[in-house]
């Protein structure tokens, strides 16, 4: 048997979940940074924790959850964009200090900006500036 005998989804898309220790934290960081929030669930909704939550923006779509046992902390997720500098010049102001590689532009073909959120994990955003020789 090989894949092309298996009935595959038609369409699958990975979406990254984050470990986080405070809901609110985490989305303030996340709107700021320009996600947009499409959902949270608690499952006692008297209390802030835990939740789990989904954001967006542009196509790329990531999850953040307090619950144990979702995840990990310090997980990196890798965003390939256009705009990395204009990223970077809309949030410098609001979150400077989670920002641990300003734009710079890699030996290998890419513009890469790191941050980190509040709790560890790296987000990556990450433009094509040239091909890479193989």
């Amino acid at each position: 048997m090989t894949w092309t005998d298996i009935d595959l989804p038609s369409s699958m898309k990975a979406i990254p979940i984050l470990k986080v220790s405070s809901f609110e934290l985490s989305d303030q960081f996340y709107t700021k940074l320009g996600f947009t929030r499409m959902f949270v669930y608690r499952p006692d909704p008297s209390l802030d924790d835990p939740a789990y939550a989904g954001y967006e923006m542009d196509d790329a779509i990531l999850h953040i959850s307090s619950h144990s046992g979702d995840s990990n902390f310090g997980t990196a997720v890798f965003f390939q964009c256009d705009g990395v500098e204009r990223l970077y010049k809309r949030i410098e102001s609001d979150l400077a200090d989670s920002i641990t590689l300003v734009p710079t532009e890699q030996t290998w073909g890419n513009r890469e900006m790191y941050l980190q959120d509040p709790d560890g994990n790296s987000l990556r955003f990450c433009e094509t500036i040239a091909k890479a020789d193989s």
